[in-house]
């Protein structure tokens, strides 16, 4: 799912820089961020190089990539112009997350960080707005949902004064649950 955002013009005077140049993050102008999450079923192999190359064509600044499957440390840090930050999967046949960014004048992604083989996230600093931004991928094998667990810690982790955005694959149907695990993790997002 891609979510195409343009901040809306502030009404506050627009910041100098100490340079004299007017910022482009602080809401001075119409800006245009798009953010993705895909689940790319498998970054090994080419596969996250891959995933970039697509990303460029469809004008995507942000991604957070799911099944990434990438282990020991080793992917490719920069590709097609993304900077590149992957988890250690726990294995190479499920799981890993990855966030990759293009370098731009119009926002700013601040304070990455992964918490753990499934779960990241970052801040994003856009047209006059912050937001924290969780990424995530549940496995469906992950019964007892600890995954899902971290999710909600680093959620209740946002900053205060940004706006929270979750994204990525839970491997659940929220819209319309009938398990127990969907159940759980339609009432936490809803709440």
């Amino acid at each position: 799912m891609a979510i195409n955002a343009t901040a809306p013009r502030a009404n506050a005077a627009t910041p100098v820089a100490p340079s004299g140049v007017p910022s482009r993050t602080d809401g001075s102008g119409t800006n245009r961020v798009s953010i993705l999450t895909w689940n790319i079923r498998n970054g090994r192999n080419g596969g996250l190089e891959s995933a970039c190359r697509a990303l460029g064509p469809l004008g995507v600044d942000i991604a957070v990539l799911q099944e990434t499957k990438l282990t020991k440390g080793i992917y490719t840090k920069r590709s097609g112009g993304y900077t590149i930050v992957a988890s250690d999967a726990p294995s190479a046949q499920q799981g890993g997350i990855a966030l990759c960014w293009k370098e731009s004048e119009f926002y700013e992604l601040e304070e990455h960080k992964l918490w753990g083989p499934n779960v990241l996230s970052f801040r994003l600093i856009t047209g006059g707005y912050s937001y924290y931004v969780v990424g995530c991928y549940v496995p469906p094998s992950d019964t007892e949902l600890k995954t899902f667990d971290q999710v909600i810690n680093v959620w209740n982790q946002c900053p205060q004064g940004f706006i929270p955005i979750l994204m990525g694959d839970l491997n659940a149907n929220i819209k319309d649950p009938s398990k127990a695990r969907d159940w759980r993790m339609a009432e936490e997002i809803d709440s």
